[in-house]
This record gives C-alpha cells, sequence and structure tokens, in this order.
C-alpha cells in the first residue's frame, strides 16, 4: 500500500529492544481546511433491517457497527469470512445485507462471497477495500456483489451504498 502511494518503509531492529517501522509518504500538495460543519450530502438510514459486517480490523469493524447501527439498522458482526458462514448458517435469510472487507486471515472476501454463492444464499453483498482489485473485481461481479467501496469508507457514500443496495 506503501509503494502504491510512492511511499518507502525503513525498518531498524536490535535484539532485546525492539523494531521501529518509519513509514514516508509523499507531501499531499493541496490546501487543507478542517470544519466542523456536516459534509454536503444526506446521510440515508434504514428501517431496522439487519446488515452483517464482516471486517477483521477490530477497530474498523466497531466504528462501522457504530454508525451503521446509528443509521437505524441492526447490526451484526463477524471478523472473517468463515466466522460470517457460520454466522450466516444459523440466521439465512435473516440477514438484509452483508458489507464485507475483501482482505483477511482465514478467509478472504472473495472466498467468502463464492462460499455463500455456492450455499445459494442470494443476500446482497458490498465489498470494502483498501487495495487495488485487479481480477478480484471480475469475480465479485459475477458474484453478484452489489457494488465495490473503497477504503477509507465516505460515510455518505456508504449510506447510499447500503439504502441502495437494500432497495
Amino acid at each position: 500500500i506503501v509503494a502504491q502511494h510512492n511511499g518507502f518503509i525503513d525498518v531498524s531492529s536490535m535484539p532485546g529492544v525492539g523494531s521501529t517501522f518509519d513509514i514516508y509518504l509523499p507531501n499531499l500538495d493541496m490546501d487543507i481546511r478542517f470544519s466542523s460543519e456536516k459534509p454536503e450530502g444526506d446521510i440515508y438510514y434504514g428501517n431496522g433491517q439487519q446488515v452483517l459486517i464482516v471486517e477483521d480490523e477490530l477497530a474498523l469493524r466497531e466504528a462501522l457497527a457504530e454508525v451503521i447501527g446509528q443509521w437505524q439498522y441492526d447490526v451484526l458482526q463477524a471478523e472473517n469470512g468463515e466466522q460470517a458462514v457460520a454466522l450466516m448458517s444459523e440466521l439465512g435469510s435473516n440477514v438484509d445485507l452483508i458489507v464485507t472487507d475483501l482482505v483477511m486471515p482465514k478467509m478472504g472476501g472473495t472466498a467468502f462471497v463464492k462460499a455463500l454463492r455456492q450455499k445459494g444464499w442470494e443476500t446482497p453483498i458490498l465489498v470494502m477495500s483498501g487495495h487495488p482489485l485487479d481480477s478480484d473485481e471480475d469475480i465479485l461481479k459475477r458474484s453478484g456483489v452489489f457494488g465495490i467501496l473503497s477504503k477509507p469508507l465516505n460515510p455518505i457514500q456508504l449510506s447510499k451504498a447500503i439504502f441502495n443496495a437494500l432497495n
């Protein structure tokens, strides 16, 4: 990811002391203004539909659950595809939408989507990724993924994508 943004990583390590990872990224040449104003656009709200978030990074998963919950959705969480398949086996058709990361341990997003479709579940799926998709994008689209979102997520775009996938 660092290299994709024209950066590099410097690593130094000493036995018994520890390791230091310095990440260098190029300066962003733009005028940045901070504002407490609400971003332009409207948040789309749900009506109690059940949304399963599949994300291995705990802090991001909990933040997504909190935000999506504030938008009037009932939120479930899983930390990888294996856990999500088990949860779907329990709840099945009660899950109205799945929002999943693409790169996860144990069972990543592409394998997770394939597993769901092989089991006959047609639940709408939104995929999130901070990585270029390359060949995965075609596989995901053929598997009936409703949309692909780039990280970092824009709250307004996320709320609209969830609303559209459910409607």
